[in-house]
This record gives C-alpha cells, structure tokens and sequence, in this order.
C-alpha cells in the first residue's frame, strides 16, 4: 500500500533535491538499495586549498548524524585538533599559552593569548593600546 502525497506541495532546488534523495533509503521488497554518492570537491575554510569529499566519507557522515560537509581539509583537521588539544591542556593545568604572530601595524613580534585566524588583524600589546581607546574613569 502506498501513501498518498499531502496535497500541498513546495519547490525545491536540484541541488537540495540531490542532497535529500542521496540521503533517502529506499525499500524494494526485501532489497534495500541505497542512494549512491559521487566524490565532491570541497575548498579549505583555512588554507583556500581544493579537498576531496569522496562518497564514503559522505557515508560516514550520513550515518553518523551529520548533516553538513566538512570545512577544512584533512591537514587543516589535524591541526586545528591539535590545536584545541594545546588550549585545552593548557586551560586545564592554569598555564597560558602565548601564540606568536606578526602585528599587523608595525610589523614587529606579537605574543597574543589566542590563536590567530588567517585574514584576521593582530596587533602587539604597544599597537593595540594606540588603537583602543581608553575607558573613562580611569
């Protein structure tokens, strides 16, 4: 017995439609065939660089929950986790830990508690104090 499709209905673009049925599992009797997945190229979020999200990874994502492709590449992954691991680390035993970056005005060394993002401005402490204006009261 079929189900009946509800009688409204809305438009949905080929790529969410691909996204949808690639994700659908359908039922043939005893047989259960599964939606196959092509390989997508996919660009870093950190290093610009093209990556490939191949079919079983899209898998791997699909069974697990996961709705959204990675984004950053497998390098990118790695260092981003050891990253947070450091931080983490580093929270827990009251250490902090200093990042070493250019600033961004004078070009001299800058020591900030954070990891810098690319793209981002990072100024040293004497730069950052000409920059910020200070508060009232003080």
């Amino acid at each position: 017995m079929r189900e009946q499709a509800p009688s409204s209905f809305f438009v949905i673009c080929n790529f969410c439609l691909f996204e949808i049925l690639s994700r659908l599992r359908i039922r043939e009797g005893e047989k259960e065939r599964t939606v196959s997945f092509r390989d997508k190229v996919l660009s870093c979020k950190d290093c610009g660089d093209d990556f490939s999200f191949t079919a079983g990874e899209q898998e791997f994502y699909r069974d697990k929950g996961l709705n959204n492709p990675p984004k950053r590449c497998p390098g990118c992954r790695v260092a981003k986790r050891a990253r947070f691991e450091e931080w983490e680390q580093a929270s827990r035993s009251g250490d902090r830990v200093l990042s070493e970056t250019t600033c961004t005005d004078c070009g001299g060394l800058a020591k900030v508690p954070f990891v810098p993002k690319p793209g981002l401005p990072v100024y040293c402490s004497s730069c950052f104090q000409t920059r910020t204006p200070m508060p009232r009261g003080v």
